[in-house]
């Protein structure tokens, strides 16, 4: 990041992007340098002028800035990437807007902000390789998102008892301590519910099992990869169909319970089909 009194260059993706007036934008930047900033960019969406400038969702660019009383202005910005393969379709759009949205509301500490820029960006070029279904890769970036905010659970142990779960144990996730419970504890009184689960988990839950679910020795080895992996490496991984339907539930309702809150941009997923992006799998 290069600074001189009041002029700030910096490189940065835009998550979000919101109007007003006849011509003028607000942008939310991801920086590795300054975190989340909101930039007023005027004139930007003009049909002509100079003013007209890079300026839409999933933009990567170099800005310029004019920083004054805890505000930012564009002055000017230069194109570096724009992933129009993912902002032309319908399905890996929404998958991208629904991590940027997370991001918005996890990232608010600074030291933070070079790993979840980095994150974010390998993130946007796996999907665009279409190498796996598209929420595989969005549940990876959830895991490690959560994480760095410092929500990550102990995906190795029973929090009960302490007991160090083998590579080929599943165990059973109880949302109202979040953490894993291990088969001698699982249908105790450690189990038991603690308070409600909100509405946004509940619905993509089996009936019965409000208070946690039970997870595969696969789906732990991928919950730990997640977790774990390097993050350039984070990407690169395979998991079979069922080790997807069982992370397809238990993501939104773990998000629910941490966030106390319901994520709407992937609910269109459910209305199509995602065959063609299972095929490579």
């Amino acid at each position: 990041m290069a600074q001189s009194a009041n002029q700030i260059s910096t490189r940065a993706v835009i998550l979000k992007t919101t109007d007003f007036g006849d011509t003028d934008r607000y942008l939310t930047l991801l920086s590795p340098d300054l975190g989340l900033i909101e930039v007023l960019a005027k004139g930007v969406r003009s049909l002509k002028g100079k003013r007209r400038q890079p300026s839409d969702f999933l933009t990567l660019a170099d800005f310029e800035l004019f920083y004054y009383r805890g505000r930012y202005r564009l002055n000017q910005s230069r194109l570096v990437y724009a992933f129009l393969p993912l902002r032309l379709d319908l399905v890996r759009l929404a998958c991208a807007a629904h991590l940027a949205e997370l991001i918005g509301d996890l990232t608010t500490d600074t030291e933070q902000a070079a790993a979840v820029y980095e994150l974010f960006l390998r993130f946007c070029y796996a999907l665009e390789k279409n190498q796996q279904s598209p929420l595989l890769y969005v549940h990876a970036a959830e895991i490690r998102l959560m994480q760095l905010a410092g929500f990550g659970p102990d995906w190795q142990h029973c929090i009960y008892c302490q007991h160090l779960l083998a590579p080929s144990e599943g165990a059973r996730f109880s949302f109202p301590q979040m953490g894993l419970l291990c088969a001698s504890h699982a249908g105790g009184k450690a189990s038991l519910l603690q308070r409600k689960l909100p509405q946004a988990g509940r619905e993509r839950l089996q009936p019965g099992s409000y208070d946690g679910q039970s997870l595969t020795a696969a789906d732990l080895r991928a919950l730990r990869y997640f977790s774990e992996a390097p993050l350039p490496a984070l990407f690169n991984f395979q998991a079979d169909t069922a080790v997807k339907t069982d992370l397809d539930q238990f993501l939104p309702a773990y998000l629910s319970w941490n966030l106390d809150k319901q994520y709407h941009h992937l609910d269109m997923l459910d209305k199509l089909d995602l065959s063609s992006f299972n095929d490579s799998q």
